[in-house]
């Protein structure tokens, strides 16, 4: 195969670089073009998925948002060669055309979605809870003993997915599989974190929720992932989402100023430099008007902006410096030599007890 695979190394608070439309929104932003679009659609029939499977969350403060689409009549089998080629070389193992899905929607999108043998879920209800002391075996093959601390996704008779970090053997899919229920859904980072160390697991799902994922893709991957394991492993949509809850807001405004970005930097720059390299990353800006007297304090000056869900690092004024930093170029900041100041007088080196002793049992 004639490909060229990049290796990237990321600093860990750069999860939305976790995918391959991450990163396409990143070099969009640092060439100046357009920002890619997200498309996701999919073909559904007439039946209703909400007749299928219910879903409930017990815990919404750990999982906001939980969704869910079921796809009928799918054939499971050796996914095409072009899909496990580009897994192969993404480091991923092909499994069956339908998990593979999951695996490349992952890979593309950025969110981890996991796909359940409808069949094997008990009454077809799925339920997010915190563990109650159950045995959950995973499909890694090891068996975990759930509690309180972990939460988890639950059946009519049980556990059979630890949330966020690994599906359970019960409900997996195999090669007898034709009746699908895919999930998506926004975990708490530390919720995910805790578990998966708690049980010394790591998985491509935990490592992008303990880094934090942006809650508005956990739709679009949904419909995304349901269209293309329609696309490798045939079958159909049921109409409609089955979701519980909703995706956490995202309304953070985060304050810039002009001298202070001067002051850091040690360079001027531009007022509509500022808004132009924050606007390229996906920040809004805000009207100093719109922002409630209680948030703007006294930072007289500053320029107001809304940060995008997907840039959970984005939170304090040095942390847009720093892409204002980052997208002018590291080189383009002038380096001077610090100021020496008033000469001091250098003290007199007193030797300690211990160099003194030291020297005493060193005599011949």
């Amino acid at each position: 195969l004639n490909d060229t695979v990049f290796e990237l190394d990321l600093t860990p608070n750069r999860a939305d670089l976790l995918s391959h439309f991450g990163l396409a929104r990143e070099l969009a932003a640092v060439f100046e073009v357009a920002p890619p679009r997200l498309s996701a659609s999919v073909k559904e029939i007439k039946a209703p998925a909400s007749k299928s499977v219910q879903v409930r969350v017990l815990d919404k403060v750990r999982c906001p948002l939980y969704a869910a689409r079921v796809i009928r009549g799918v054939k499971v089998g050796p996914s095409p060669q072009w899909v496990q080629q580009r897994l192969l070389a993404l480091g991923q193992r092909p499994v069956s055309n339908v998990v593979d899905a999951t695996n490349l929607a992952l890979l593309e999108l950025g969110h981890p979605l996991h796909a359940f043998d409808l069949d094997k879920v008990t009454e077809a209800k799925i339920e997010v809870r915190v563990g109650r002391g159950e045995s959950l075996r995973l499909i890694d093959g090891s068996s975990k003993k759930v509690t309180e601390d972990d939460l988890v996704i639950a059946d009519g008779s049980g556990p059979i997915a630890l949330a966020g970090v690994m599906g359970g053997t019960e409900s997996e899919v195999g090669d007898d599989t034709t009746d699908i229920l895919l999930e998506s859904a926004f975990f708490d980072a530390v919720s995910v974190r805790r578990t998966s160390r708690a049980h010394g697991i790591h998985s491509e799902a935990s490592h992008r929720f303990e880094r934090g994922v942006d809650p508005e893709m956990v739709l679009p991957a949904l419909d995304h992932c349901a269209g293309l394991i329609v696309e490798l492993a045939g079958g159909v949509v049921e109409r409609g989402r089955v979701t519980a809850g909703k995706a956490p807001s995202s309304d953070l405004l985060v304050p810039i100023r002009p001298a202070r970005t001067e002051m850091v930097m040690g360079r001027p720059v531009e007022r509509s430099a500022v808004r132009s390299i924050l606007k390229r990353l996906g920040l809004k800006s805000v009207p100093t008007t719109k922002v409630p007297k209680r948030v703007a304090g006294s930072l007289e000056g500053a320029l107001w902006f809304k940060v995008p869900s997907w840039r959970v690092d984005l939170t304090l004024e040095v942390d847009l410096i720093e892409e204002i930093a980052r997208i002018v170029g590291y080189d383009a900041i002038p380096q001077h030599l610090p100021d020496g100041g008033r000469a001091v007088k250098t003290a007199v080196h007193r030797p300690r007890l211990a160099d003194a002793v030291r020297r005493a049992c060193s005599r011949p």
